[in-house]
């Protein structure tokens, strides 16, 4: 499904909000996502027949590139292993930040990065943090991606968490995700 990527990317600690029993992820308005080489994939088709497990960094800070991306690293053989089709790190950066990324923390690409820069994806799912950017002289607000993961079941959400707070990790991280497969 994926081309392997010509470049590669990463996110810290906490509490988590837990829930079950979403519909489906995807519908007829869908966005797509991109992958580092600039392809667009529709989440319907993304999701089809297969088990997916989906997790969002806010965007290259250190709990994305010391721990998040890291635990997902890890045990990505553990993941793929329980039946799941691929793992993908979803966030707001543009394509080459998450390419250099990947390239620092995931060279292996364990991990499908896959940017939503326009934050359609994040937003349709509650997933999205927007931030005014008035004192800055910065036009629109800033859409980034709250820290959460989703395991998605063919086209419908199994699990989904949400961390409190951008620092946090615990619920969102690999080994918590493991626990839904």
């Amino acid at each position: 499904m994926f081309a392997r990527p010509t470049s590669r990317l990463l996110t810290l600690a906490g509490r988590g909000v837990y829930a079950r029993g979403f519909a489906s992820v995807s519908t007829p308005s869908s966005p797509a996502l991109t992958d580092l080489n600039g392809k667009q994939h529709h989440v319907s088709d993304l999701f089809a027949n297969k088990k997916v497990v989906l997790f969002g960094i806010p965007g290259n800070s250190p709990v994305d590139n010391h721990y998040h991306i890291p635990s997902f690293v890890k045990h990505s053989d553990k993941i793929l292993g329980k039946g799941v089709s691929f793992i993908g790190c979803v966030s707001s950066m543009s394509r080459s930040v998450l390419g250099a990324c990947q390239n620092a923390y995931d060279p292996n690409n364990y991990i499908h990065m896959l940017s939503d820069e326009t934050g359609d994806f994040i937003k349709q799912h509650s997933l999205a943090e927007v931030f005014a950017m008035d004192e800055t002289g910065v036009d629109s607000p800033i859409i980034l991606s709250k820290r959460w993961v989703m395991v998605v079941d063919n086209g419908k959400v199994t699990h989904k968490s949400v961390e409190d707070h951008p620092e946090d990790f615990t619920s969102t991280d690999a080994f918590s995700v493991m626990k839904h497969l």
